[in-house]
């Protein structure tokens, strides 16, 4: 698989499966790659079926990533990596940053919170 090339993960990736808010991620990538740090779009779906979660996070270009929330909890491959510091109000995949999103349908119902998105991006990537 060539998702086992740890030179193909992008610095900030956004996890993701299926397709029905695929195009808000995508367009949030190209952004997050102009201003910050390379960005794309990964489907889940492979590492789940593979089990290879270890060798995505393992990856040395992995600066920060993004994620709907009920991805995380859902999936058994990918939950044990998942590290919460409620004091500090920091969450992590293994030892890579992660803002958790809400359900994206949010995003459709109420524009203002894809700028809030983007403020927390800021303050969190600059």
């Amino acid at each position: 698989n060539a998702w086992n090339e740890k030179s193909l993960v992008p610095e900030i990736p956004i996890l993701f499966q299926g397709s029905y808010y695929r195009s808000f991620l995508e367009n949030l990538a190209k952004a997050i790659s102009l201003t910050f740090a390379p960005s794309r779009v990964i489907e889940m779906t492979s590492f789940e079926q593979e089990k290879k979660w270890d060798l995505f996070l393992e990856s040395p270009k992995l600066k920060f990533i993004l994620c709907p929330d009920h991805l995380i909890f859902s999936s058994k491959e990918l939950l044990p990596f998942y590290k919460e510091n409620p004091g500090q109000k920091t969450r992590f995949l293994a030892s890579i940053p992660l803002l958790l999103l809400p359900d994206l349908a949010l995003y459709y119902k109420d524009p203002y919170l894809k700028r809030s998105l983007w403020n927390v991006l800021c303050q969190t990537l600059s």
